[in-house]
């Protein structure tokens, strides 16, 4: 053999053995870019399959029951714990046990951060890692949210585990003592979300904007369909483009942080959760931009993924086997022009996720049929009020 072909030979056994030791370690798809956006490795995450959330959270609640010394001790040494009556805290910044999953990657990419939530009825914290405590999978997201629910959860006292169920009503009533908290989740990316091609109206910020926009400068729930946690509101927007089908995305969290309105402002939405408030919209977000054509909005209590509405539809006569989901519900309106019709049906694009609650559409209502004709005078409060939320809107140039 020449030693031209030799060198040749010798320099293709050379590369075949780089991209065999390339090939073998080469991840082409990384599963959890979620995770890698909000600072943590894919070490960080477990897979779970949507229909094992539900499984999977009971035993985890399991397991914080059985270690709530350790647990307590790390909510004790959390100052932001302390300091704050009502709080969310994943499982990352209380620094629990390694073995215990601090984010959970679902089979249709959504990253959950596992969280521990101090209950809305619980005004008490435990005092030392030895205090009686209460844990239970967050009934918000997995179960039925109505006041006379019977939570099932895990009581700690004395060292010794033990399940205990009670109302709403009991828990106020007779246990209000012991400290109650959820092991539930945050969910911190939304594929939905993210593939939606309408969030909210921002595609609206294209349009010139004669007629003024709508913006929203106070929101009063009236009633809670969260007894239990603080969920958040949200704002979900019917298009003019859809007939009247509202979006199932949404970027108007009402959640206290910041997330672009229609005009693509990145603005403050205040944190909405008891009904003895009226809050202020200070940023005036903007839900949508006057058009010709009928716009509208409605508010939903979230119990499942933010920014995504999920309902249910098993419990509303079988699943059907088809995404996204066409719900008909019988819904309360407000009308542009002050007047209000009731119980007409209005139609609601929702994602089905199994063994999640859903979100609360049906004790909701909406605000509908906004255009150019909606003249109030810029600036000033013009107040529109259902049974169980009012808004304070404004005609706004910006």
């Amino acid at each position: 053999m020449s030693s031209t072909k030799l060198k040749g030979l010798r320099s293709l056994l050379f590369w075949s053995f780089i991209i065999s030791l390339t090939g073998c370690t080469r991840n082409p798809q990384e599963p959890n870019q979620g995770l890698k956006a909000h600072g943590f490795g894919i070490e960080s995450s477990r897979r779970l399959a949507r229909q094992n959330i539900k499984s999977e959270f009971v035993e985890l609640t399991n397991i914080v029951a059985e270690r709530a010394p350790r647990v307590i001790a790390k909510m004790l040494a959390n100052d932001r714990i302390l300091a704050n009556t009502k709080f969310e805290v994943g499982f990352a910044e209380l620094r629990l046990d390694a073995d215990l999953p601090r984010f959970f990657t679902t089979d249709d990419n959504r990253v959950l951060e596992v969280t521990l939530e101090q209950a809305q009825p619980c005004n008490v914290k435990p005092l030392t890692p030895s205090s009686p405590i209460i844990f239970a999978a967050d009934p918000d997201r997995f179960e039925s949210d109505e006041e006379d629910y019977v939570c099932k959860g895990l009581l700690v006292e004395n060292g010794v585990v033990k399940p205990i169920s009670f109302t709403l009503a009991e828990y106020v009533n007779k246990l209000s003592h012991i400290p109650l908290y959820f092991v539930g989740y945050q969910e911190l990316n939304s594929t939905a979300k993210v593939e939606s091609t309408s969030k909210g109206s921002l595609s609206q910020n294209l349009v010139a904007a004669p007629g003024g926009s709508v913006a929203c400068h106070k929101i009063h729930m009236k009633k809670d369909h969260d007894p239990w946690n603080n969920e958040e509101c949200e704002v979900y927007i019917h298009p003019p483009t859809t007939g009247g089908i509202y979006n199932n995305t949404t970027d108007f969290v009402f959640d206290g942080e910041r997330h672009p309105d229609a005009r693509n402002r990145n603005v403050i939405f205040p944190d909405v959760n008891n009904t003895s408030t009226i809050y202020i919209c200070a940023d005036l977000p903007v839900f949508f931009t006057l058009l010709g054509a009928n716009q509208g909005f409605v508010a939903i209590e979230d119990d499942e993924g933010e920014g995504r509405h999920n309902r249910d539809v098993c419990q509303y006569g079988g699943c059907t086997p088809y995404n996204p989901y066409f719900f008909d519900a019988a819904v309360d309106v407000r009308k542009a022009d002050g007047n209000a019709i009731w119980g007409t049906s209005r139609r609601f694009i929702y994602d089905y996720i199994p063994g999640i609650n859903s979100d609360d559409i049906l004790q909701s209502g909406c605000y509908e049929q906004f255009n150019l004709n909606w003249q109030p005078e810029p600036g000033v409060d013009v107040q529109f009020a259902l049974n169980h939320n009012e808004f304070w809107l404004q005609r706004v140039f910006f």
